[in-house]
């Protein structure tokens, strides 16, 4: 999973799989598809993917989710978002928007109103595909603090079916690209991610794909530690300040440690690109420094992480936040 707290725009890649050829077993009483009920867990979150890093608080809400039953062509499932709205949030309206593919039902808007900081607050729709593939949910989270409206769009990506593979262990590429048309302010325009990684089919069932996720807790300021962004996602020009963020792989995956991490920052839109200083904080987390430019009007980040096993993680986020 990718995961961005501050940096508003969020790719997660959850329970992506490769299953050995012929493994999926049509259903034999012919009976027409149904909804997957899953019974919930003591803790309704504890099976949820974070959608939203869980590092420093500060984000207007984050969003957890989880799937009732991994997506399947033609056969409706639930979908459960947690939003979790952070101190100073005074009511939340959401929306859930599909893409070509997938056919939404179920309530697809909700508000919620006196929200209590840190409590999940739950909402379900339900999914149904109808081709196998990889498809992005988008939802938008618009929070009131105080007389300001600040939204927040999120993408929620999942795969569709499995994907069969020779018998031998090969390497992959997988590709996504999530696009901002700008409507929202304050968000990243376009992340553009790829995966390297290796892989074999297992005789039975499907394993987890040793997919890198890189979590964006926050920018500081490199001297008070103190977050670098306001509400709106825009940081201060000449500053000197710290990304923080988490590398790791997604859940369930088998594969080593992390190798190297390089960070690079662009002021241009990606034309060109500087490097910036990375610190080591240990157990996958780890900090990148630099000082913003006294003009310019926004960053945009390029990570590129690889670990032991040569899977490598390159990501892209274009504007990913604001400067003035």
């Amino acid at each position: 999973m990718i995961r961005m707290n501050r940096l508003v725009v969020v790719v997660s890649i959850a329970g992506l799989a490769l299953a050995a050829c012929g493994s999926d077993d049509p259903d034999p009483t012919g009976a027409g598809p149904k909804p997957v009920a899953k019974q919930a867990p003591a803790d309704p979150l504890a099976r949820m993917a974070h959608a939203v890093g869980n590092g420093k608080p500060g984000a207007a809400v984050l969003i957890r989710y989880d799937f009732a039953s991994k997506p399947a062509v033609g056969t409706p499932t639930e979908l459960q978002l947690a939003f979790i709205p952070q101190a100073g949030v005074d009511s939340l309206d959401i929306l859930v928007s599909g893409i070509d593919g997938v056919t939404l039902s179920g309530p697809l808007t909700a508000s919620f109103a006196d929200v209590v900081p840190s409590k999940p607050y739950m909402h379900t729709v339900t999914v149904l595909p109808d081709r196998a593939g990889v498809f992005y949910l988008s939802v938008v989270a618009t929070t009131q603090i105080g007389n300001q409206n600040l939204s927040r769009t999120f993408a929620v990506p999942f795969s569709v079916g499995n994907v069969p593979v020779p018998a031998t262990s090969s390497r992959y590429r997988l590709v996504s690209d999530v696009a901002n048309d700008r409507s929202v302010a304050g968000l990243t325009t376009n992340a553009h991610t790829e995966w390297v990684f290796g892989s074999t089919t297992v005789a039975e069932g499907s394993k987890v794909l040793p997919l890198l996720d890189v979590d964006y807790t926050d920018v500081t300021d490199a001297h008070s530690g103190h977050s670098a962004l306001d509400l709106t996602n825009t940081a201060r020009l000449g500053q000197r300040v710290s990304l923080n963020l988490s590398v790791g792989h997604q859940p369930g995956a088998t594969a080593g440690p992390i190798r190297s991490l390089t960070v690079e920052i662009s002021t241009d839109e990606g034309a060109t690109w500087q490097p910036t200083s990375i610190r080591n904080l240990h157990n996958g987390r780890y900090q990148a420094t630099y000082t913003h430019p006294h003009k310019g009007q926004s960053i945009s980040l390029r990570i590129h992480a690889t670990d032991t096993d040569n899977n490598t993680l390159t990501q892209t986020l274009t504007d990913a936040y604001n400067l003035h």
